[in-house]
């Protein structure tokens, strides 16, 4: 490679042949570069036959950005982080998920042969990939209820017996 030091530096845009950008060359790169991201990666999130607030709310799960009180404080955004349910522990997206006695109780009741995850050992993406190709839009239901359960606790004081939540899925 030979450099020119008379030559004055120039801007090239490595997406076109040419070198040059163009709004479209950038358009036709993005969409490249996105489409092999959500094929390779997230494409079953964004496939799935559900409402799109609960592919939304599928992908904040894998990627551990659910609002959990632990996630808000780690966030300079609250002060207590114990778990509005069973007042037992940290609220972390583990624990409104699986770990909670509500939560727990819930997936016994709809789902009585499915092992849970363990803390510590969970990976939202493996599990919940290979748990909705088996169990389907029954699956998400139960993720929705459950956070839409915390939430009615947390923000409005409603607190549904486990028999209510079944019936809602």
């Amino acid at each position: 490679m030979t450099f020119h030091h008379s030559l004055p530096d120039v801007w090239v845009w490595n997406g076109a042949l040419s070198g040059r950008y163009t709004a479209y060359e950038g358009y036709e790169w993005l969409l490249a570069w996105e489409d092999g991201i959500h094929d390779s990666v997230w494409g079953w999130i964004w496939r799935l036959k559900i409402l799109e607030n609960l592919k939304l709310f599928l992908w904040q799960l894998t990627h551990e950005c659910i609002p959990s009180t632990q996630f808000l404080v780690s966030r300079h955004m609250g002060l207590d982080t114990l778990c509005q349910c069973c007042h037992k522990t940290v609220e972390d997206a583990f624990h409104i998920f699986f770990g909670c006695d509500v939560t727990v109780l819930l997936w016994q009741s709809v789902f009585p042969g499915l092992v849970l995850p363990q803390w510590g050992t969970i990976n939202w993406f493996l599990w919940l990939k290979a748990n909705i190709d088996e169990y389907g839009v029954m699956l998400v239901s139960l993720l929705w209820e459950l956070w839409l359960e915390r939430n009615r606790r947390v923000f409005s004081g409603i607190i549904s017996p486990p028999h209510v939540l079944v019936g809602c899925i």
